[in-house]
């Protein structure tokens, strides 16, 4: 089983994670966990005018169960490799990442 990459906020219960994000795909779902520890999202949405970073906190949230409040791109708002910061334990976080991975076909995790 691959080791999360998450960091603590300084803020609460909030944790950072690194997405890939893979803008104006033909499908949006969770991909993977890379080897360095970030995680690939493709979006159907594209990168213009914000589209992309609004589909990648919306699905966050409902993939994670919490409110899309709770979520916040720190940094790479314009670019592919985002930050983004998470309210809720680094721990939940990863498991309810792993659900997602790991219960779906081999190559399909993580639909929308």
């Amino acid at each position: 089983m691959k080791r999360h990459k998450l960091s603590k906020n300084s803020v609460g219960t909030a944790a950072n994670i690194t997405i890939r994000v893979v803008p104006k795909s033909s499908e949006c779902r969770l991909v993977e966990q890379m080897a360095n520890g970030d995680y690939k999202i493709k979006l159907t949405a594209p990168a213009d005018d914000n589209k992309a970073n609004i589909q990648l906190c919306e699905k966050l949230a409902v993939w994670l169960q919490i409110p899309k409040s709770s979520i916040t791109i720190k940094t790479g708002k314009t670019s592919r490799v985002k930050v983004v910061s998470i309210e809720l334990a680094a721990n939940v976080i990863g498991t309810r990442i792993s659900e997602i991975l790991n219960n779906f076909p081999l190559g399909k995790p993580g639909y929308c």
